[in-house]
């Protein structure tokens, strides 16, 4: 809403106040530029079409830059992204807003003016920026609060999918009725409450990281109720569909074959099974405490229970701190 510099600080007046970016007339520029398009068909992910016969042709003013009369809707879009990558606070609000979602949600100044120079020398390169962002110096320290974040649940519940390689049942290739994302996450794609995502990227939660003026976006829609519905997601795919796999065969369900780590726990290599989950969830590195809890849950099964204890540490594992807490 307001002027940044390049590192993505706001801009701020002879008084000290913010300096708005835009004002009611760009709002109103910018909905006439819009006008025109339309859903293909009834299809909500295929691109949207131009219809010029519903288009606003009038000349208008985004931004300070004159966009000519009667250019087609498609036409018209090209001009004004192009005065949107202009302006001078695209390149540090998209590059500070994808810093947030891939590696901080506190990412220092510097980090995020790095990243804006190349956003602002590639013209908007995302492929680059990308690159930029997950190769940067910063994110290579470690226990950095400015080098942290909390996993979405949506996103902690698909990379958990993924590491396991979960398979629906009964010889397809598609889960017929999934669970309800919206109540286990609070997430659900192309669900958000309003066109500002699920949370808004400054939020914080009320204790020692607000005291600290630390954001923690992510927290805004995890809370006591949605972290045990998520465990128990989580609990239910570790055991009932991972342990018990070969009981059911449910074109409702995702299941788990974990075979390398029971292996490894059934032949009681404990040290193998901890480094595999290590580096299958938490970048490699398992702490003490962590390594420590999942020894005495192994140790605590007979030698003819050894796979009991499979699904629990996965379980504890994909519901640690360690995990769910990106560094």
């Amino acid at each position: 809403m307001y002027r940044l510099n390049p590192d993505g600080s706001q801009q701020l007046d002879g008084n000290g106040n913010p300096i708005p970016s835009y004002d009611d007339n760009d709002i109103e520029a910018l909905s006439r530029t819009f006008t025109g398009w339309f859903a293909d068909g009834d299809s909500m992910t295929a691109p949207m079409v131009a219809h010029d016969a519903w288009h606003d042709m009038g000349e208008k003013l985004v931004l300070g830059k004159t966009v000519s009369a009667n250019l087609g809707a498609d036409e018209e879009l090209d001009v004004v992204l192009e005065i949107l990558l202009d302006h001078p606070n695209t390149a540090p609000n998209i590059s500070r807003l994808l810093i947030q979602r891939l590696v901080s949600s506190n990412p220092r100044p510097a980090y995020v003016q790095r990243v804006a120079e190349v956003f602002t020398n590639t013209r908007g390169d995302l492929e680059a920026v990308v690159r930029a962002i997950l190769t940067d110096p910063e994110t290579l320290l470690e226990h950095d609060l400015h080098v942290a974040k909390l996993r979405e649940p949506i996103l902690a519940l698909c990379y958990v999918y993924r590491a396991l390689a979960a398979f629906p049942k009964g010889g397809g290739d598609i889960v017929y009725n999934s669970m309800n994302y919206a109540e286990s996450c609070q997430q659900y794609p192309l669900g958000a409450d309003s066109v500002f995502n699920f949370y808004q990227p400054d939020d914080s939660p009320q204790g020692e990281l607000a005291d600290n003026g630390l954001a923690a976006p992510e927290f805004k829609i995890v809370n006591w109720s949605q972290s045990i519905k998520l465990s128990n997601v989580f609990y239910k795919l570790a055991r009932t569909y991972g342990q018990d796999r070969n009981k059911s065969n449910s074109k409702t369900e995702l299941y788990i074959a974990p075979l390398e780590l029971e292996n490894a726990i059934e032949e009681w290599r404990l040290a193998d099974a901890f480094r595999l989950l290590a580096a299958t969830f938490l970048n490699g590195e398992m702490s003490s405490q962590l390594t420590e809890r999942l020894q005495a849950i192994c140790e605590a099964h007979s030698v003819n229970r050894r796979q009991d204890a499979v699904w629990k540490i996965i379980f504890f594992t994909v519901f640690s701190p360690e995990f769910m807490v990106m560094e």
